[in-house]
């Protein structure tokens, strides 16, 4: 997890696997998808952003971990610094903002004005609109 072309590579990699509940239980019980989150939470690397959230994202259609909590202030804020993060991160905050445990990092990480900033994005249109949908219905 230290290695900085080994983590994407392994993202990259688990992102080909079929990505059941039942192999995102067996990772979240072994706390690799914990590792996952805080390798997300400290890096700079834009490498290891992307693949380490789009492996979350897949995960986070299938089951909730409670260490994606950790990642909604990083993936927000990665989305305003460096845009060609954003497609990545919001799409995978899209994916997150579906849990109930997770709407008050949301909100406190002012996540709904941080995507509206990117509404005239096609490529973002849906993922933004499920974003401010969900929050907007808490």
């Amino acid at each position: 997890f230290d290695d900085h072309e080994t983590f994407p590579a392994l993202c990259w990699a688990l992102l080909k696997v079929n990505i059941s509940a039942d192999l995102a239980q067996k990772l979240e019980s072994c706390r690799f998808i914990y590792l996952v989150c805080q390798r997300i939470k400290k890096s700079k690397s834009s490498q290891t952003i992307i693949a380490g959230a789009k492996l979350i994202q897949r995960f986070a259609m299938v089951s909730f971990s409670s260490s994606y909590q950790v990642i909604v202030q990083q993936l927000s804020r990665c989305a305003v610094e460096k845009n060609e993060l954003a497609p990545d991160c919001i799409k995978t905050l899209a994916a997150l903002v579906k849990f109930p445990e997770l709407r008050t990092v949301f909100e406190l990480c002012q996540v709904a004005s941080i995507v509206a900033k990117f509404r005239d994005c096609a490529q973002l249109k849906e993922p933004i609109n499920e974003i401010l949908a969900e929050l907007a219905y808490s």
